[in-house]
């Protein structure tokens, strides 16, 4: 075993740390409804995929020295899918969220319940994007 690691293991190690980082930040961006921060991480991810996608092609072309480093790899791998999966949740909610709102305001597929709770057509009444 090798006691200096990979340089290019190691920058990728510290690469995955980023995007763990960035993951985070997203979901409390989400969480709080921060879009503008929710834009500049995701700018800012698409950065660093940039540069994980360059020190992957060129770390695969050694062999993996530094087991220790390998497995904090191979966990922040996990825990970046992780993170994504929850991200990608919460989008997904919010998203249903949004739409669901649009359909009350401006009407849609959904349907409007009149004052004795019977099913009307969009037709019928007045939605509260044009009342």
């Amino acid at each position: 075993m090798s006691t200096t690691p990979d340089p290019s293991l190691q920058r990728q190690v510290d690469l995955l740390r980023q995007a763990l980082t960035l993951m985070v930040e997203e979901r409390q961006a989400l969480e709080d409804g921060n879009w503008s921060e929710v834009e500049r991480l995701s700018a800012e991810k698409l950065r660093l995929y940039d540069q994980l996608q360059s020190s992957a092609t060129r770390w695969s072309h050694t062999s993996p020295t530094d087991d220790d480093l390998w497995r904090v790899r191979q966990d922040l791998l996990l825990e970046l899918r992780r993170q994504n999966e929850h991200n990608g949740r919460l989008i997904a909610t919010l998203r249903r969220f949004h739409e669901g709102a649009w359909q009350v305001l401006f009407g849609g597929d959904l349907p409007l319940y009149d004052g004795i709770g019977q099913v009307m057509t969009a037709s019928q009444g007045h939605h509260l994007g044009s009342a």
